[in-house]
């Protein structure tokens, strides 16, 4: 096989200017929002306000403001935009088998064409169709997974809360067209994406509308990094030996601060011997297995 240099030929023909405004936008710190369908809407002001390390985000309607005049928001696509009275009908099918449903038919009204099914194993699988990027043909299908009975792990007095923080109260994955999975860096041992820190996020309390949004701008941030080179925006991961493989020197630190990574931790991480870099990422996926068969989920997307 030769090798070739350059730009990849498919490149040359994308007009990035829409993904690249997005990754500007993160790298500034500034807050974004989700529209209908799934479609990143990166904001100019104000400062976005991070938790964490990760950053939040919240669903809006409207019109996305360009630099000449305004744009449509993803719903144009489609003809259509948040249905209440659809949602409505579509939450009632849904929720007759969840326990836990905050904010799922203002989530359903955002995301026309999602389907469930559900499992024996207490869970079930909410995909939504999303478009990231109205300039782009990249869309893809975003999956959920949603307690179907009570969530006992969660609530029972003998849960330590160590314990509930090494996963997530609600998995979910994603995958382009075709069913190509959507990767990155910033994901659990069974490949499920890490969308934002512990406890940021509480299944008892939290928006699934607002979850959503977190993972929709994972997608856009996994198609930055694999287009342009780069994860835009802060990160945030403990472990040295992540840091050291993971991220570039110009990139937001992954210890979750606002400085670039080779003036951050770098040095530092140099320094950690291996095997104690080695036992950090070993340990942690370790309590994630163990909490994930702990509640009885499956190892891996069913």
């Amino acid at each position: 096989m030769v090798a070739t240099t350059g730009p990849v030929p498919y490149l040359q023909a994308l007009d990035l200017s829409e993904l690249r405004e997005f990754g500007a936008a993160a790298d500034k710190l500034h807050r974004h929002g989700v529209g209908v369908s799934g479609e990143i809407i990166p904001h100019r002001d104000p400062r976005m306000k991070i938790r964490g390390g990760k950053e939040s985000s919240e669903h809006e309607q409207g019109q996305r403001a360009g630099p000449e005049e305004a744009r449509s928001p993803a719903g144009a696509r489609e003809g259509q935009g948040p249905s209440s009275a659809g949602g409505s009908a579509a939450a009632q099918a849904v929720q007759r088998q969840l326990v836990v449903a905050r904010g799922l038919e203002e989530l359903l009204g955002y995301y026309p064409g999602w389907t469930w099914s559900s499992s024996p194993s207490g869970v079930g699988y909410l995909r939504l169709p999303v478009y990231p990027f109205c300039t782009l043909p990249y869309s893809g299908v975003l999956t959920l997974e949603l307690p179907t009975q009570h969530p006992s792990w969660l609530t029972s007095p003998s849960t330590r809360q160590s314990d509930v923080r090494a996963a997530p109260h609600v998995r979910s994955w994603a995958t382009w067209e075709y069913g190509i999975p959507i990767t990155s860096h910033h994901e659990y041992p069974d490949r499920s994406m890490c969308t934002h820190m512990p406890g940021d996020w509480d299944l008892r309390t939290g928006q699934l509308l607002h979850l959503a949004a977190m993972a929709v701008l994972w997608i856009g941030k996994s198609l930055h990094n694999q287009l342009l080179g780069r994860w835009p925006g802060q990160q945030h991961y403990e472990s040295a030996h992540v840091r050291l493989h993971r991220d570039a020197v110009d990139e937001y630190c992954g210890c979750g601060s606002d400085q670039p990574y080779g003036s951050c931790c770098r040095a530092v991480d140099l320094a950690t011997r291996v095997y104690e870099r080695l036992w950090w990422l070993c340990e942690a996926e370790r309590r994630y297995l163990h909490e994930i068969q702990r509640r009885g989920w499956p190892r891996y997307l069913t």
